[in-house]
């Protein structure tokens, strides 16, 4: 859906996913199709992940044609998955050293909110960063907020989880 809203806002989207299959709606729609991580970020301004786990994170960031190759200075890679604050600064350190920004922005709101975009966004990273692709964050999420620091919107949205599920359980 994220990436769906990205295109109904007009923006060239590039996609890549282990199972095509699941990017065809949004082939059909006008995304451009990427055989590696690597050249979905090949000269993107900004790439957006949305993985799993933090492990597959891991793997689809730093790892063989992984978007640390593709993506050029400058460029920033979003991470909107939950993940674990370790791997957010794992990514973070380095991403930066190959002059590659990165911010955590962790959504809540499930599946329906995807699609409607009632999502709450939870970006941690550099100000200056977060600033300049808010309007962008913006078109995905309805709520979006700057949390501090990179691994801070990963630390609010897991804190969030805990508090629903206790809510839950109350």
């Amino acid at each position: 859906f994220l990436a769906g809203h990205l295109l109904d806002a007009g923006h060239e989207v590039t996609l890549h996913d282990l199972r095509r299959a699941l990017a065809e709606p949004l082939l059909k729609r006008g995304a451009l199709w990427a055989a590696s991580p690597a050249e979905a970020a090949r000269g993107k301004a900004m790439v957006f992940l949305s993985l799993p786990t933090p492990e597959v994170a891991r793997e689809v960031v730093l790892g063989e044609k992984g978007v640390i190759e593709g993506a050029a200075r400058g460029a920033v890679v979003m991470e909107p998955s939950t993940s674990s604050p370790d791997v957010v600064l794992e990514l973070g350190q380095a991403l930066r050293a190959r002059g590659i920004r990165f911010m955590d922005s962790p959504v809540s709101g499930g599946e329906r909110g995807a699609e409607t975009r009632d999502l709450c966004v939870m970006a941690g990273g550099d100000r200056a960063t977060y600033d300049e692709v808010k309007p962008i964050l913006d078109l995905i999420g309805d709520k979006v907020m700057y949390c501090g620091p990179l691994g801070h919107g990963t630390v609010c949205k897991l804190c969030h989880q805990l508090f629903g599920s206790g809510m839950a359980q109350a």
